[in-house]
């Protein structure tokens, strides 16, 4: 018996455990250049493309990716308002952190 994990097939994976593959794919996705083909997405996020396809699918059926009827998927509104929230709750840290100082100067 090997030490290697293995999937519920019995085959030996690389892959990692289903969020490792569905993070990596989200980020194999936004890469730029895209919407990107799911066969690219998969070799970038080195996860088998019928797995990929699975976690492409329901990433599209709850609204951070969208399929374009292409084979491609660019950002669905999910992800494109997380994204948004993130960007904006930076930038209110930096204007505190502007505030904070002007206020300390003065």
């Amino acid at each position: 018996m090997t030490d290697q994990p293995r999937s519920r097939s019995g085959r030996a994976s690389d892959a990692g455990n289903a969020a490792e593959k569905t993070i990596r794919l989200l980020e194999a996705a936004v890469t730029p250049g895209g919407p990107h083909l799911l066969g690219d997405i998969a070799a970038s996020a080195g996860v088998p493309k019928a797995s990929a396809h699975r976690i492409l699918r329901t990433l599209v059926t709850n609204g951070f990716l969208e399929s374009d009827g292409t084979g491609r998927y660019p950002l669905g509104p999910r992800l494109r308002t997380l994204a948004a929230s993130v960007a904006a709750a930076q930038a209110n840290a930096r204007i505190d952190d502007l505030l904070a100082e002007l206020s300390r100067r003065t």
